[in-house]
């Protein structure tokens, strides 16, 4: 099984219990069990204390001793073992693979330790929406999905400016249409509104990077038709170029 810093994460998803969980993020409950600890905060994170509405806060870099497993699988019989970890994208975008395994198993259980340390190109305070999938014998056997978050602002990623810049040159280009002295026709009318569609695409992520929704929010997509509808709506009735008129 390979594993990266996000699939070490994703094992959080379950811990053996005795009974079924009365709370677990995992589906079906109890079909897979997992407990992850960050050395470098001391904490351990559990399934039963956990809902896939829960955001997790993790350092940036860390050492994450794992133990995991699946239920209700004989062991030490061959089969066929596959999965991901992934993050979530912005609909209609999917997800991107973090991490990958599969082939032929004959363990139920598996520990180990994994360092990783994340580049400020992750942002800080902004909930990404981990997912994962366990496949016994091409069946689905056990599938999570839960939040984390690193601790800080939106200004300890370099992100940022690349966001904040964009704001500001589109919406710098729609103030220059919106200030023009010639009437409004179908040409400025439709540059405005594709103008505005990266306007709000740079305004979304500016939203993303400062906390204020998750990065796989439906709230990013609609920026985009919302920053044309916009555009085209300023080039249209602008009070600033009707004032140049």
């Amino acid at each position: 099984m390979r594993q990266s810093a996000f699939a070490a994460l994703i094992l959080l998803a379950a811990v053996p219990g005795v009974a079924p969980p009365r709370s677990d993020v995992v589906a079906p409950p109890g079909s897979c069990v997992a407990t992850a600890t960050w050395t470098a905060t001391g904490v351990t994170k559990t399934s039963t204390a956990l809902t896939s509405d829960d955001v997790i806060e993790i350092p940036r870099a860390s050492v994450v001793s794992w133990k995991g497993g699946v239920t209700g699988v004989a062991p030490g019989a061959s089969r066929h073992v596959a999965g991901h970890v992934a993050l979530r994208l912005p609909p209609p975008l999917g997800s991107i693979d973090l991490a990958d395994w599969g082939g032929s198993a004959t363990a139920t259980e598996n520990t180990g330790t994994y360092r990783y340390d994340l580049p400020t190109l992750v942002p800080s305070g902004v909930v990404l929406d981990l997912e994962a999938t366990h496949d016994e014998n091409g069946r689905r056997h056990c599938a999570a999905r839960v939040g984390v978050v690193i601790p800080g602002g939106p200004f300890d990623s370099p992100l940022i400016w690349a966001a904040l810049g964009g704001v500001a040159l589109f919406g710098a280009l729609l103030v220059f249409l919106g200030v023009s002295r010639t009437p409004p026709g179908p040409g400025r009318i439709t540059v405005a509104a594709l103008l505005g569609v990266p306007f709000g695409l740079f305004l979304g992520l500016s939203g993303v990077l400062f906390g204020l929704f998750a990065l796989a929010s439906p709230v990013v997509t609609l920026m985009l038709p919302l920053g044309a509808a916009a555009g085209g709506l300023w080039a249209r009735w602008s009070p600033l170029g009707r004032a140049g008129t």
